[in-house]
C-alpha cells in the first residue's frame, strides 16, 4: 500500500464524475469540499468555489486599477481644482465687486490674461493707464495726471484697493513721465 500522498499536480486532473451527464469534478476540490459541511448540498460548494475565487480575483484585479487611475489622475490635479472638487469656496470675479476697481480697469485686467513683466515697458505702462495707441500722439502731461489719478481714486488701498495695483498704476505713470513722448 502506498502510504505517500499524491502530488498537487496529480490531484489536480479532471475525473468525470457522472458518465451520463457529462459533469466534471476536480479531486484537489473533493477532498476540501467535503469539509464544507455546514452547506446542505455539497456538491454545489465545488461547483461554486471556482466563481467566487475568480468573482473575487476579478474584484481586486478591477479596484487595484482603479486605484492605481485615480492616483496618477490626482497627481495631475492643481490645488484649486482639488478645493473645488472638495465643496471649498475660491475667491472668484464675483468677489471683485467689493475691491473698488474702475470698471474700465476691471474689463482691461479680464482681456489681458496674466500677471504683469518683470520690468514694466511702455507699451504695458499704457495699457494700465488705458491709453489707447490713437490717443498717444495727443496724450499731454495733464491728460496723463487726470488718467492717474482717476485710477489712484478708485484703486487707493485706504479705499480697499490692492496696494499691488496702486504701485502698478504709479509705475505705469513713472514710467510714462520719463519717456520719451514727454521729452519734446
Amino acid at each position: 500500500m502506498n502510504t505517500r500522498t499524491p502530488s498537487i499536480s496529480s490531484r489536480l486532473i479532471l475525473f468525470p464524475e457522472e458518465p451520463i451527464m457529462g459533469h466534471f469534478s476536480i479531486s484537489f476540490l473533493d477532498d476540501y469540499a467535503s469539509d464544507l459541511s455546514y452547506f446542505p448540498y455539497p456538491s454545489i460548494n465545488r461547483m461554486v468555489l471556482p466563481i467566487i475565487i475568480g468573482v473575487g480575483v476579478t474584484a481586486a484585479a478591477i479596484t487595484i486599477k482603479s486605484a492605481i487611475q485615480a492616483t496618477i489622475k490626482f497627481q495631475k490635479l492643481s490645488r484649486v481644482r482639488i478645493a473645488q472638487l472638495n465643496g471649498l469656496k475660491i475667491p472668484t470675479e464675483s468677489h471683485m465687486h467689493n475691491i473698488h476697481i474702475d470698471e474700465s480697469l476691471r474689463e482691461r485686467f479680464r482681456r489681458f490674461p496674466g500677471g504683469f513683466d518683470n520690468k514694466m515697458t511702455e507699451r504695458e505702462a499704457l495699457s494700465v493707464l488705458g491709453i489707447t495707441p490713437d490717443h498717444i500722439m495727443k496724450l499731454t502731461k495733464e491728460e496723463l495726471k487726470m488718467k492717474h489719478r482717476k485710477l489712484m481714486m478708485s484703486n487707493h488701498p485706504d479705499r480697499g484697493g490692492s496696494a499691488y495695483l496702486a504701485m502698478k498704476i504709479n509705475e505705469a505713470r513713472d514710467i510714462l513721465e520719463k519717456s520719451y513722448m514727454f521729452k519734446r
